[in-house]
C-alpha cells in the first residue's frame, strides 16, 4: 500500500460517536475497581481539562 503524503487521511467522525465512544471508557473504569482504573479516570480528567483549554474560545482581553 502507497501512501500519499500530500493527501492526508482526514477521518470525520461525529462529536456524538466521539462523546458515546469516551463514555463508554469512562463507564467502563468507574466499575472497575482496580488500581490502574484510577490513575486512567485522572488521566482522562486531565485530557478533557486541556481539550477544554485549547478549543475554547478566549477573547482579545483574555489572551496574555
Amino acid at each position: 500500500m502507497l501512501i500519499d503524503h500530500d493527501c492526508p487521511l482526514v477521518v470525520d467522525i461525529s462529536e456524538d460517536l466521539k462523546e458515546t465512544r469516551l463514555q463508554e471508557l469512562k463507564d467502563r473504569l468507574a466499575a472497575s475497581e482496580r488500581e490502574e482504573a484510577d490513575v486512567l479516570r485522572s488521566e482522562i480528567e486531565d485530557l478533557e481539562d486541556r481539550i477544554d483549554e485549547l478549543t475554547s474560545f478566549h477573547t482579545g482581553s483574555e489572551v496574555q
